[in-house]
């Protein structure tokens, strides 16, 4: 049963309505949802280089001595690829349970007028409005003078970690000090430019 009318949001008129509907596909169905773009083909498996890596854990934990300069290196490879496609995955789900939780669980409830319900197994679900905040880019001085002037207390002084970082390796190659505040932990990196 469909409600007389839609379930108003409490923020509505500020900005994009949240649980909006999903657009239709052909002949007025939903459109089907996009498939998570990764290299899992079964539940909890990425496939790298051909192989499944199931044993996170042992991957975690491995701390080989390797006395073979290529077979490290060739390790090395294979581990940072699968870091990066468990980075894609976790993006993957990341939007997958946006898209689930603000667009296809509100669009069914309000479609048929329900406010909560419980699932067995799984627990209760209910609606609850929300926003989205961004400041672009061009507007974040004048939200900072508006926020110095009306809301002090919210304004937090930090400096970007990266910049710190250049700001230090640029000191330090220079001979000049940096301040004891800050701590320096020099470590040697392994740069593997991708190859055959």
């Amino acid at each position: 049963m469909k409600p007389d009318k839609p379930r108003a949001n409490k923020y509505a008129g500020t900005g994009k309505r949240i649980g909006a509907k999903a657009p239709a596909g052909r002949g007025g169905r939903k459109a089907k949802p996009r498939e998570i773009p990764t290299g899992a083909t079964r539940v909890g498996e990425i496939k790298v280089n051909g192989k499944y890596a199931t044993t996170y854990a042992a991957l975690l934990d491995d701390r080989t001595a390797d006395t073979d300069l290529r077979k490290a290196i060739r390790r090395y490879r294979n581990v940072r690829d699968l870091l990066e496609d468990i980075k894609r995955v976790k993006t993957a789900l990341e939007n997958r349970v946006n898209w689930l939780g603000t667009n296809v669980i509100p669009t069914l409830m309000e479609d048929q007028d329900i406010l909560t319900i419980t699932v067995a197994n799984v627990g209760r679900i209910n609606l609850k409005d929300d926003i989205y905040v961004a400041v672009p880019e061009e507007t974040r001085e004048a939200m900072m003078k508006w926020f110095d002037d009306n809301e002090p207390d919210l304004i937090k002084n930090t400096i970007n970690g990266s910049q710190l970082a250049a700001w230090c390796r640029r000191r330090l190659k220079e001979g000049q000090e940096v301040p004891d505040m800050i701590k320096i932990t020099p470590y040697t990196l392994a740069v593997l430019t991708k190859g055959g």
